[in-house]
């Protein structure tokens, strides 16, 4: 597998679903975006939808597959490089 360095910056919380942006640090960028997809088609964990160039985690589903019950995510802070998960009983 070949390092291609990448980023992920923080765009929002919406519903149930983080949203990152996914930057290539390559200056090969359509090569790599698509050795990328057809990486990530195969072994994303059923909670992570990629399409270039967000990526979208589906939060509730990670927690259930971590086995993690009764929280809900309500809010995600980002705020001066710091952030704040703000979570619920259900």
């Amino acid at each position: 597998m070949p390092f291609i360095p990448v980023s992920l910056k923080y765009l929002r919380f919406d519903g149930n679903t983080v949203v990152f942006e996914f930057t290539l640090v390559s200056s090969h960028l359509n090569k790599a975006v698509s050795w990328l997809n057809q990486r990530l088609e195969v072994k994303v964990p059923a909670f992570v939808r990629f399409q270039y160039p967000d990526v979208f985690v589906d939060v509730g589903k990670l927690l259930e597959q971590k086995n993690i019950r009764g929280v809900r995510v309500r809010e995600i802070h980002f705020e001066d490089g710091e952030f704040a998960i703000v979570t619920e009983n259900v």
